[in-house]
């Protein structure tokens, strides 16, 4: 019992310790956004019930990230928005590995708490299950998910049923031919979710 008392108490300086590193100006992964034209990319609070059931062949982020830096136009970028209660929980290596990526930025959350503004200005979201993808359809931006979630009934959510699918998908947003008004389907979808 005193052993794993230890490797807890480890464990929780070593995440306080990453977590005052990100919120320092020491930080040198996480940049704030400029205009550009991007795809917007939460993270998922892992581990989760809904994306482990839902989506259990994509829940290595680092890899979601690689496969949609690829496949998008190439003068996209995607901007990584860490997930508030993941802050000091992953290893700082994930942070050096994505920074890496040329097409690819991890944003500063400090200054976005909102994700509202970074999902309108955005081309696209995309998400493995999470509720950022009914919000995106909500303000009329096409959205994307890795994962079965009941939303995927509304026309402006696709699901990628491979990493292959994903380059056509982008081409579609580019070309203006995605539903461009949610608006009626999301709210028979709230209503349907009410009774």
């Amino acid at each position: 019992p005193n052993v794993e008392m230890f490797q807890k108490f480890i464990w929780h300086q070593t995440c306080a310790i990453r977590k005052f590193y990100l919120y320092s100006k020491f930080n040198k992964y996480f940049t704030p956004p400029i205009n550009e034209q991007y795809v917007y990319m939460p993270l998922h609070l892992i581990p989760e019930s809904t994306t482990f059931t839902k989506a259990p062949m994509y829940i290595n982020e680092l890899m979601l990230i690689e496969a949609i830096s690829k496949t998008m136009p190439i003068n996209w970028k995607l901007y990584v928005k860490e997930h508030p209660m993941m802050v000091g929980e992953r290893e700082l290596s994930f942070y050096a590995k994505v920074a890496k990526i040329p097409n690819v930025k991890l944003l500063d959350f400090k200054n976005h708490k909102e994700p509202k503004d970074l999902i309108q200005k955005s081309k696209t979201v995309v998400t493995i299950t999470g509720s950022s993808a009914f919000e995106a359809a909500i303000l009329n931006k096409p959205a994307i998910v890795f994962g079965n979630v009941s939303f995927n009934v509304i026309p402006g959510i696709k699901v990628v049923n491979n990493f292959e699918e994903l380059e056509q998908l982008f081409k579609l947003i580019e070309n203006n031919n995605w539903c461009q008004d949610n608006t009626r389907d999301c709210a028979i979808y709230l209503k349907s979710i009410q009774e």
